[in-house]
């Protein structure tokens, strides 16, 4: 073969590669943009399909840590099935309800392998959603995916589909119960509303528990019962401003048991503090405070307020003058 020829062949090689290479591209985006038609058309039927649906009367979740069923109740809020009379803030359940019906898939492929492929024969996760009309939109959600923030998932039964759907719905629906307590407002006290403050300290033995009370005059000073002025008295400023900025900042058991009341320290509290205060109109109230055992990572208390049996938790922040006034007095 000439010289002439082998390159005529070379050049006709080199053309050929760079025409394959070329099929080869139009087909990767071909492939692409059918796939993606694919994904997005059974997203917007997913949507479509839920959201020309009833509205939702109850919902059931399950996962690794707790089983839950909220029902849509006449009052027209949502209630925690298991326990009507638990104050129950419904905003996690509607976002639940809300994802059920938005929460568009990120991939959608074919269940190759069968549920046991994707861990759900047995899933980590269910959410089921039941309609007033009997129907039900159910998630069942498997294992991560390998960047670990979505997951395989199974919608409404379908063995031939495999979902991948963001982490997000498996984060709302591990909301801890007590995480959804509507907490009851304190009353947001100034220094003006309040007439007397009193506070109690651990009871040792069967000796009466130390008690000191505070009252506010009419001319803007603080005395203690026994005529002692205290109105510049450090401890006691900061336990004023702790006292107006009382806040609780989340449940931690609902209707207790009388051992979850030891174990928190709520027996024999370690202190008490009574605020008499004047609401609206003149009428005097009074605030009363019960002070148990830290919390297991230090940064706050178990606490009881008024005639209330649940237990909240106040940070520590907010009770360190009321604690050392309780043991120490205000040393004068």
């Amino acid at each position: 073969m000439s010289w002439s020829e082998k390159r005529i062949i070379k050049i006709l090689s080199m053309i050929l590669a760079v025409l394959l290479a070329a099929l080869l591209i139009v087909l990767s985006i071909r492939y692409r943009e059918q796939r993606q038609t694919h994904i997005d058309n059974s997203g917007a039927a997913i949507q479509s399909e839920s959201l020309n649906s009833t509205d939702y009367t109850e919902l059931f979740v399950e996962h690794e840590a707790a089983t839950l069923t909220f029902s849509y109740s006449q009052a027209g809020k949502w209630i925690w099935a298991d326990d009507p009379s638990f104050p129950l803030n419904d905003e996690t359940v509607m976002a639940i309800i809300s994802l059920l019906d938005t929460i568009r898939p990120q991939q959608t492929l074919p269940m190759e392998g069968g549920p046991q492929a994707y861990a759900l024969e047995t899933p980590r996760a269910t959410i089921r959603g039941t309609r007033a009309d009997g129907t039900t939109r159910t998630i069942h959600l498997g294992k991560a995916t390998t960047d670990g923030t979505s997951f395989y998932a199974m919608i409404d039964e379908n063995q031939e589909t495999v979902y991948i759907l963001p982490g997000t719905l498996l984060e709302l629906i591990q909301t801890p119960i007590y995480d959804m307590c509507e907490l009851p407002q304190l009353p947001k006290l100034t220094e003006d509303m309040i007439s007397s403050i009193t506070i109690q300290g651990p009871r040792s033995g069967d000796s009466t528990p130390a008690t000191l009370t505070i009252h506010a005059s009419k001319s803007g000073g603080w005395t203690t019962s026994d005529g002692k002025d205290v109105g510049e008295n450090g401890s006691f400023k900061s336990l004023l401003e702790d006292i107006t900025a009382l806040r609780l900042d989340r449940c931690i058991d609902f209707a207790p048991s009388d051992n979850a009341v030891k174990v928190c320290g709520l027996t024999n509290p370690a202190a008490v503090l009574t605020v008499t205060y004047l609401a609206d109109k003149n009428s005097e109230q009074t605030l009363k405070i019960q002070v148990g055992t830290h919390v297991t990572d230090g940064n706050g208390r178990y606490i009881r307020v008024n005639s209330d049996s649940t237990i909240y938790f106040l940070p520590t922040e907010l009770l360190d003058p009321l604690m050392s006034i309780s043991t120490k007095g205000l040393g004068i």
